[in-house]
C-alpha cells in the first residue's frame, strides 16, 4: 500500500523536474564611469505655487448699541461703541447688585491703546 502512494508522487516528481538555468554575471566596471552612477546634468529649480495674492481691506468704520432691561432677574445693562479708522470710542453701564450705577466711558486710538 506505502508503495502505492510514493511509487506515483516520485514519478510525477521526477517528470517536473527542470534543469535550473544558471548564468554568469560580470561585475566589471566601466572605464569611462567605473562607480555607475551618472552627474546630473541640469538642474532646474521646482516651480514654486505660491502666489501673492492682494486683498484689500474695507476701512474700518461702525457703530453698535445694545441695552438689557430684565425686571425679573434685575439685569439692567447698556452697551455703546463707536469705531473710525484706528479710533474707537464707547461707553457701557450697569446696575451693581446693591443697586448703583456703574458707567465706564473708553477711548483707544493708535498711540493710546
Amino acid at each position: 500500500m506505502f508503495g502505492k502512494i510514493i511509487i506515483p508522487i516520485c514519478i510525477i516528481g521526477i517528470s517536473q523536474a527542470v534543469l535550473i538555468d544558471q548564468t554568469m554575471q560580470k561585475h566589471e566596471q566601466d572605464k569611462e564611469n567605473p562607480h555607475g552612477w551618472q552627474m546630473v546634468k541640469t538642474y532646474h529649480p521646482p516651480k514654486s505655487t505660491y502666489m501673492y495674492r492682494y486683498e484689500p481691506f474695507a476701512y474700518p468704520k461702525y457703530e453698535f448699541e445694545y441695552s438689557v432691561s430684565d425686571k425679573k432677574t434685575g439685569d439692567h445693562k447698556h452697551h455703546h461703541e463707536t469705531r473710525d479708522g484706528d479710533r474707537v470710542r464707547g461707553e457701557y453701564s450697569l446696575v451693581e447688585s446693591d443697586g448703583s450705577l456703574r458707567k465706564v466711558q473708553y477711548h483707544a486710538d493708535d498711540h493710546n491703546g
